[in-house]
């Protein structure tokens, strides 16, 4: 498990690195931090066509995969359980719909405050904050709505919950 935590940063410093090899990525004196600057609409969506686009894209190609081996193993047995297979099918796809709105959602900030200073030439200064907010609170909100949708988190979390922690 450790390995693939590893990996997730690795692979996300990887996909950061085009945008810091252009020069997208700049110290913004307001903030005190480096980062896309919103100003930025091109580095914006090359950035965000990394850092979202391409786990998007695979994530949908893990999923299409997934309902293809579904597919392909219960096609002898469609007579007998045929109402599991579309229950089971309906339950990935409206997985599948809700992890690719809460990735949407979460992208959405980082690419309608740059068109916006494209269009108007002004951003107010508390808009790097409000993009930083959106985030972590989108984040935070699909996070918390999967252990509801998932019926396996549901039950650790509960577990969890009703035992609490142990006092001697």
């Amino acid at each position: 498990m450790q390995f693939f935590q590893f990996a997730q940063w690795i692979l996300a410093a990887i996909l950061l690195l085009p945008s810091f090899f252009l020069g997208d990525i700049k110290y913004l004196p307001e903030d005190y931090h480096c980062q896309l600057a919103p100003t930025d609409l091109r580095g914006s969506l090359l950035g965000l066509s990394f850092l979202f686009l391409i786990p998007f894209v695979s994530t949908l190609i893990c999923y299409m995969y997934t309902m293809y081996y579904i597919r392909t193993q219960t096609t002898a047995l469609i007579t007998i359980n045929q109402y599991r297979s579309v229950r089971r099918d309906l339950i990935v796809l409206s997985r599948l719909v809700f992890l690719f709105t809460f990735i949407t959602a979460v992208a959405l900030p980082h690419v309608i405050i740059p068109i916006v200073y494209t269009i108007t030439g002004y951003l107010p200064s508390w808009v790097v904050s409000f993009e930083w907010l959106l985030t972590v609170f989108l984040l935070t909100a699909g996070c918390i709505i999967q252990i509801f949708v998932s019926p396996h988190l549901k039950k650790v979390c509960i577990r969890t919950i009703r035992i609490g922690p142990v006092t001697r």
